[in-house]
C-alpha cells in the first residue's frame, strides 16, 4: 500500500516484475482501490493499462474504486476510471443487518443499509469536483438510497453541502 501511495515509478516497477494488478488484501481491496482512495492517478492508469479490474468491489461494503475516489473527492481519479469504463451507476452491497433494538434516551439506533452509488457517496462527503465528473457521465441523480429514499440531492441538504446540492439541482 505504501508504494501505491508513494509514486507510480514504483507500481510500474512492480507490474513490470510480475505483480498483479488485481492482487487484493483484507476484505478484498485491490490495489486499484487503494490507488483511488489515495487519489494516486497515474497510479490507477498503470493498473488500468495492466488489466485492473475498474469494477471490482471489496467484500464488506461492496465498494468499487470509483466510489472510493468518489469519496474522497479525486476528480482525476474518477476521470480515469470513467474513462475505463467504470459503472458510474452501480450501488454498494445492501446489508442485511440483524436487527437490533437500542437506544441512548429516546434516540433510536440505526445503520445504514448500503446500496448508495457513488454519486451518493460524493454527495454525501461534499465531494464537489468528483459529483461534477460523475454528473458528466450521466450518473442518475435521481437514484434514491434504500433507507430513507433520499436522492443526491437531498444526500447533500441533510449533509450541509449546499454548493453541491446547487449543481444537482441543474
Amino acid at each position: 500500500e505504501a508504494a501505491i501511495r508513494g509514486n507510480a515509478e514504483m507500481v510500474e516497477l512492480m507490474l513490470d516484475a510480475g505483480g498483479d494488478a488485481n492482487a487484493a488484501f483484507g476484505e478484498g481491496e485491490t490495489v486499484l482501490m487503494t490507488a483511488a482512495r489515495t487519489g494516486n492517478v497515474d497510479s490507477v492508469r498503470l493498473l488500468l493499462a495492466h488489466g485492473g479490474n475498474v469494477d471490482a468491489s471489496e467484500h464488506w461494503h461492496g465498494q468499487t474504486a470509483l466510489m472510493w475516489a468518489a469519496i474522497e473527492n479525486h476528480a482525476d481519479v474518477v476521470q480515469a476510471l470513467i474513462d475505463a469504463g467504470a459503472a458510474v451507476d452501480a450501488r454498494s452491497r445492501i446489508h442485511d443487518w440483524v436487527k437490533i433494538s437500542y437506544s441512548e434516551g429516546n434516540v433510536p439506533k440505526t445503520r445504514d443499509l448500503g446500496g448508495l452509488t457513488a454519486l451518493q457517496l460524493a454527495a454525501r462527503e461534499g465531494s464537489l469536483e468528483a459529483a461534477e465528473k460523475l454528473l458528466d457521465a450521466r450518473a442518475n441523480a435521481d437514484a434514491a438510497e434504500p433507507m430513507y429514499q433520499l436522492t443526491p440531492l437531498q444526500v447533500a441538504i441533510v449533509n450541509g453541502h449546499y454548493t453541491l446540492a446547487q449543481r444537482l439541482m441543474r
